[in-house]
């Protein structure tokens, strides 16, 4: 995960995309049923459809095995520092698997005309 802050322009559409792996090898994530994105520990994304956005998972979509990308400029975040994590879901995780280390992944969300 990285350690330099991702940044979310409200109103925009980039993304911020990550690549999960295990191992130092990327994952498959052929099975998965749900990916939640937890802002400051509520949750602001839940996706069970891996070729849309806000969350897109599907290879045929990202282009690469592991690669989750996240489009989050129409969401209701307020603006400045958050800490986020991800977590995945699949028939063998039910529970879910924090990918986002014990300290999370950090955002900045700064306004559209920044």
């Amino acid at each position: 995960m990285p350690t330099e802050k991702e940044l979310v322009f409200l109103g925009r559409s980039n993304t911020n995309d990550f690549i999960l792996k295990e191992d130092g090898v990327a994952v498959d994530l052929g099975g998965l049923t749900k990916i939640d994105l937890l802002f400051d520990d509520t949750t602001l994304v839940t996706n069970t459809t891996a070729a849309e956005y806000p969350i897109k998972w599907d290879e045929n979509e990202t282009g690469e095995q592991g690669k989750i990308m996240c489009q989050l400029g129409d969401k209701n975040i307020a603006t400045g520092a958050r800490t986020a994590k991800l977590i995945t879901y699949d028939a063998s995780n039910p529970d879910g698997v924090v990918w986002s280390g014990q300290n999370g992944i950090p955002f900045f969300v700064v306004a559209a005309d920044a």
